[in-house]
């Protein structure tokens, strides 16, 4: 299985890029948000998955790992395939994916092109054990600027060296109703870090 390439990107369309890795031309199916970092020339790691089909091998390629996993996960949900996922993560980063499968919030996944009420339903019943994230909904505030306070934490938690496995359960143990902002969730979780 071909896990990472690095190498520099040769050629670009609207949807893949060509990387050379030692000679080697992969063609590499990409995130459209992604595309636009990727200039002619230029040296790139790329966290990818091989899709092996009847009609061909496919690979695609993502900026980080943690998009990499999602992408893998997501391909395990009956219905969903590799156009599907891109879809949906081209439109939601992992931490946001993350919430809106967690609050089952069906409105946000059915604006993805591909992505049909049955394939939401069956997304939710599917992921919902194999998620990090804790459900949570207030009337107070939104879910999307729920999701961006504790992408926030989860963030700031990566970058003060915990793993996504560690950032994840420690983020599930928080009252979450008591947080207002991204620096009052990491005084939280760090407390519950040290216990």
């Amino acid at each position: 299985m071909i896990a990472v390439l690095k190498g520099k990107v040769l050629d670009k369309t609207l949807d893949s890029v060509v990387v050379d890795v030692n000679g080697i031309g992969f063609k590499v199916a990409v995130l459209p948000r992604e595309l636009g970092s990727l200039n002619l020339n230029s040296e790139v790691v790329m966290y990818t998955s091989l899709q092996v089909r009847e009609d061909g091998w496919f690979l695609y390629g993502f900026s980080d790992e943690e998009t990499r996993k999602f992408f893998d996960l997501l391909l395990s949900v009956s219905g969903i395939g590799p156009k599907a996922a891109l879809a949906i993560l081209n439109e939601f980063t992992p931490e946001k994916l993350n919430w809106v499968i967690a609050n089952k919030d069906e409105k946000a996944l059915t604006k993805v092109p591909g992505v049909g009420k049955k394939n939401a339903q069956r997304l939710f019943l599917e992921l919902k054990d194999k998620i990090g994230y804790t459900s949570f909904t207030s009337n107070e505030e939104s879910v999307e600027n729920f999701q961006d306070l504790w992408g926030d934490v989860y963030k700031g938690l990566l970058s003060l060296g915990l793993s996504a496995a560690e950032a994840r359960e420690i983020l599930g143990k928080i009252d979450k109703k008591s947080v207002k902002t991204p620096e009052e969730g990491i005084a939280l979780a760090l407390r519950f870090l040290n216990k």
